[in-house]
């Protein structure tokens, strides 16, 4: 709209300019002819007066005259202001020009950027057609090629419809065969069947036989046991009677109990077995293997004359003493009592000797094995608080009070004054 509106002044511009020119020269002719017109008419109409009288004449003439300066005076002004206005016209032009100019100037570059826009779209329509050629040409080449591919594609599948044709009939006989395999294969498994259900009582015969072979082995293992505790007794009791031969010896049948839960029985029964085994003791009878109430039987054999009271009253007085010379079996009897203190509740019996504890206390005492036998019920069976109070029931130089040394030898005690 701009490059328009442009182009539009310009024209009017020049259109103006060539009518102000053609009328600048239009007037000067018509000008000129009026002034030869009138000087003639002037000259004619004195020639026609010259007749007339001097005065007309003079008259004439002096008017004539003053008409004609007038006339060209009249006529100088209009000429004037015609050539003013000739002049605004031009300056008005000029500016229009000089306003014009710089837009032409633009248009101009406008038109070169255009024309090498123009060119340089032309070579880039070029290079494409170019490439369009290039791929005609490619396409061509692959039309040929799909043509050619098409061809063998036919020629295969001619070539596989004949293969499948010759495969279905190989088929037809190798289902024919999978059907008479699957007829001997369904004999087989149910001739494997007949034979596992054989097996299968078989098996269960030789688990009832195992089971049976092992009840008896159980039964044998408990006769042979049986027969050794009975060949230990009596070799305890030969034993004895050789031993009564010697004057100063002593030897007497003392029995043990141990009334303890699980798992503190099992480590127990380890210690109070390496504590027996320091003193002049050997078993005679070992409790029933499924009771955890029935007394062991041993025989006590001292050669030096020792009675169990004595040596078992010296060896409990001495745990609670740790100034106290070291024996056989102290060691043994103070970690018996260290453990029992800090793994839980029960009661111990060796003989005369009794040691029961409770979470309040660790209490022990060596009296007649009779006594012992009442205060444990015998053989155990009554819980450790109710043997903790017919404990206390005895004479009070019998009870030994082991709880402070045992708190301080075992985690209980640390535990207490920790609280």
């Amino acid at each position: 709209m701009e490059i328009l509106l442009l182009i539009t002044v310009i024209v009017v511009a020049g259109s103006s300019l060539y009518v102000a020119a053609s009328i600048n020269g239009r007037l000067k002719r018509n000008l000129d002819a009026e002034i030869k017109k009138a000087k003639q008419s002037l000259l004619d109409h004195v020639t026609k007066q010259a007749t007339w009288t001097a005065d007309n004449v003079t008259e004439t003439v002096r008017v004539g005259e003053l008409e004609r300066g007038a006339r060209e005076g009249q006529l100088k002004a209009e000429r004037k202001a015609l050539l003013g206005r000739l002049n605004a016209v031009e300056s008005m032009l000029a500016n229009i020009l000089s306003i014009i100019t710089p837009g032409l100037d633009g248009i101009r570059d406008m038109a070169g950027r255009t024309d090498a826009r123009q060119a340089g779209s032309n070579d880039s329509l070029n290079e494409v057609k170019k490439q369009l050629e290039q791929l005609t040409e490619s396409l061509i080449g692959q039309t040929g090629h799909a043509q050619q591919m098409e061809k063998l594609v036919l020629s295969i599948q001619s070539t596989m419809a004949v293969n499948f044709s010759d495969l279905a009939g190989s088929l037809g006989g190798i289902a024919e065969r999978q059907s008479a395999a699957d007829s001997h294969l369904a004999e087989i498994s149910r001739s494997l069947d007949r034979h596992l259900g054989i097996v299968d009582q078989a098996v269960r015969h030789d688990n009832w036989t195992a089971d049976q072979l092992l009840s008896i082995g159980n039964r044998l293992e408990a006769l042979l046991d049986a027969f050794d505790d009975a060949a230990r007794y009596l070799r305890g009791r030969l034993d004895g009677e050789i031993t009564q031969a010697m004057p100063d010896a002593v030897t007497r049948v003392i029995s043990a109990s141990l009334s303890l839960g699980q798992p503190t029985r099992d480590i127990v029964q380890e210690l109070f077995t390496s504590f027996c085994e320091q003193l002049p003791i050997g078993l005679l009878l070992p409790a029933a293997r499924d009771s955890t109430l029935g007394a062991t039987y041993l025989l006590w054999k001292s050669v030096d004359g020792e009675q169990p009271e004595g040596v078992l009253t010296a060896l409990l007085a001495a745990c609670a003493d740790d100034s106290a010379e070291t024996c056989p079996g102290l060691g043994d009897l103070r970690s018996l009592l260290a453990v029992l203190h800090d793994i839980g509740d029960g009661t111990i019996r060796l003989g005369p000797m009794v040691i029961n504890r409770t979470s309040a206390s660790l209490l022990g005492c060596v009296v007649t094995e009779a006594e012992a036998r009442v205060v444990c019920f015998p053989d155990g069976g009554v819980s450790s608080r109710e043997c903790e109070e017919r404990l206390r029931g005895l004479e009070p130089d019998q009870l030994i009070d082991l709880t402070s040394w045992a708190d301080r030898s075992t985690l209980v005690g640390e535990e207490r004054e920790a609280s």
